[in-house]
């Protein structure tokens, strides 16, 4: 055990049911479906030393200091799945260790762990189904700047893994396509026929010719 804290909320009106989860580190192999999940893993040091606005020195971190997401994003804004507010509800403590580890889709719309740069962290990790990720980037959402580190998503697991109804589509629209390639053949096939036919029984074409 390394005093790791997984998970900690905090009930303002009922001090008895606070909620603290502490483990070391574990194994993380077989929490997720390898076809459509990866493995989101978030290790966190605080800040040794945190002054309040007063100046004060506190032992004690506002969860909002240290305020990440993880989920999509877009040109100017986040779409976040996780968010610290989920595993931290009050404070952190300074100079401690937190993780995160979460079993997040591994297709679809790019991902990416976001931490506001002025955050009271000593330094993070993230990591992807156990590599750790090193590309890291400023990201403008609004007029707050955010640290960046996308988490990137297998393309081509992507494009070859596609839903029921994708399939399904794809066969239809094939299906669709083989029977107009088949009507228009019959109806050129046709005129063809009574073009040949009106050639015959035309004596006038006969006698040009």
């Amino acid at each position: 055990m390394d005093n790791t804290i997984y998970r900690q909320m905090n009930w303002h009106n009922s001090p008895s049911k606070h909620q603290t989860t502490i483990m070391g580190s574990c194994a993380v192999g077989g929490l997720c479906d390898e076809k459509s999940q990866d493995l989101f893993d978030l290790e966190l040091h605080t800040a040794a030393e945190y002054k309040l606005p007063d100046e004060r020195s506190s032992l004690l971190i506002p969860s909002n200091d240290i305020a990440w997401d993880f989920g999509h994003y877009h040109t100017i804004y986040i779409d976040a799945i996780l968010s610290s507010s989920q595993y931290i509800s009050a404070f952190y403590k300074t100079d401690s260790s937190y993780r995160s580890i979460e079993c997040v889709p591994n297709h679809g719309r790019a991902l990416a762990f976001f931490i506001p740069e002025d955050s009271a962290f000593e330094n993070y990790t993230v990591k992807k189904n156990g590599v750790q990720l090193e590309d890291s980037q400023e990201f403008l959402d609004g007029t707050k700047k955010w640290i960046m580190t996308p988490f990137p998503i297998d393309q081509s697991q992507s494009r070859s893994r596609l839903s029921g109804g994708a399939i399904a589509g794809i066969v239809i629209a094939c299906l669709v396509l083989i029977v107009f390639m088949a009507v228009i053949m019959k109806c050129l096939k046709r005129h063809e026929e009574r073009q040949n036919q009106h050639d015959e029984e035309d004596p006038l074409s006969e006698s040009l010719l």
